[in-house]
């Protein structure tokens, strides 16, 4: 652990307490017992790790290719031949290609973005999945989803794995069924704003 890793984890400013504003409470009484939501309220944003203006950038100047992006829409994943193409890198032709004009046609017709593995190729995300590996101990990885307004990009699923949600611009309405290890309850339903969390147990 890095000297300046150490002092973020001392002081409560580190990637977990940007997850959880109370670390020690969240380790005690909700990591991997019950979900939470956190609705920002204190100020807290996330837009150093990812903006509109960075989806952007990636999807029209990084020649940005699959598997590290791909489109859904309710549910269903999109061909990958309805949003790619084919380029040329010296003599080969290189495939799946993000195709700007026919992302940004899908996304108005309601498909999500997913940028997968983030923490891969992003460096602030690679610095705070570092930073979150560190304070928890356990191996973390990030993916995005961008979903234009009015649309769903996922359907009711569960993950097999813990999972923090960091809302880093727009909104976004949530509905968060119980997992296997939480007493029974009724689902939340919420509206996360730009630096809102939720925690969600594996199961959730």
């Amino acid at each position: 652990m890095t000297l300046d890793t150490a002092e973020r984890v001392r002081t409560g400013r580190g990637a977990l307490a940007r997850c959880a504003p109370d670390p020690d409470a969240f380790l005690a009484r909700t990591w991997g017992r019950r979900a939470a939501v956190h609705d920002g309220g204190d100020g807290a944003r996330f837009d150093d790790l990812l903006g509109v203006d960075d989806v952007d950038r990636f999807l029209t100047s990084t020649a940005l290719r699959t598997p590290f992006f791909r489109l859904v829409k309710a549910g269903e994943r999109m061909p990958e031949t309805t949003y790619t193409r084919t380029g040329r890198t010296g003599s080969r032709d290189v495939a799946g290609i993000a195709d700007p004009a026919r992302v940004a046609d899908l996304f108005e017709d309601g498909a999500t973005i997913v940028l997968q593995g983030l923490h891969r190729w992003s460096e602030p995300v690679a610095r705070f999945c570092r930073d979150l590996e560190l304070e928890l101990g356990h191996p973390c990885q990030v993916n995005a989803y961008v979903t234009p307004r009015g649309a769903q990009g996922l359907d009711l699923h569960e993950d097999p794995h813990d999972v923090f949600v960091l809302q880093a611009f727009g909104r976004k309405r949530w509905e968060i069924h119980g997992a296997p290890a939480e007493a029974a309850r009724d689902p939340i339903e919420t509206e996360l704003p730009p630096g809102g969390t939720i925690y969600m147990p594996a199961g959730t």
